[in-house]
């Protein structure tokens, strides 16, 4: 049996990044969190693996984007998110200071109840926090967007002089 998805390059894989983000942000407005999180692994999953996109096809030097990588904190938490929920727990190599988590961010109502206590209602956002600095998710995204396509720009350049 033969399957092959085709994205056709490293950029295409970018783009799909990009697609991931402007699936959370429409999640994070409807509050829909399974499309969050949903979200948030394709993504993670994506962007940890154009790293062997850009060492089989762009025939860049594996230990070169391994360094690379080692060295940008947000791609290694794509690489925990990944393997963390893949393999349910991460066993072959120490993971990194990595948390996502849920916060209201604005409070749209209090309601007394009988007890004499309130219920706070409003919109959540997740954050992720990489190495004690915190990224709203979408925040997160974008600074992995930036840095794959700064390195892929950087690395194309080099390619094709």
């Amino acid at each position: 049996m033969d399957i092959t998805i085709n994205y056709g390059n490293t950029h295409s894989l970018i783009n799909k990044l990009r697609r991931e983000k402007d699936r959370a942000v429409v999640a994070l407005e409807n509050q829909s969190f399974p499309d969050l999180i949903d979200a948030l692994f394709n993504f993670s999953i994506t962007a940890f693996h154009i790293k062997d996109w850009l060492i089989s096809q762009n025939k860049l030097n594996k230990e070169d984007v391994h360094s690379f990588m080692n060295g940008v904190p947000v791609l290694l938490a794509c690489r925990d998110i990944c393997n963390a929920n893949k393999h349910f727990e991460i066993t072959h190599y120490n993971p990194g200071d990595v948390s996502v988590s849920s916060t209201l961010t604005e409070i749209t109502s209090v309601v007394r109840k009988d007890d004499g206590g309130v219920n706070v209602y409003g919109k959540a956002d997740i954050y992720v926090s990489v190495n004690g600095e915190d990224y709203r998710l979408i925040e997160f995204m974008e600074k992995v967007i930036e840095v794959w396509n700064q390195f892929h720009n950087e690395m194309s350049g080099r390619t094709h002089q």
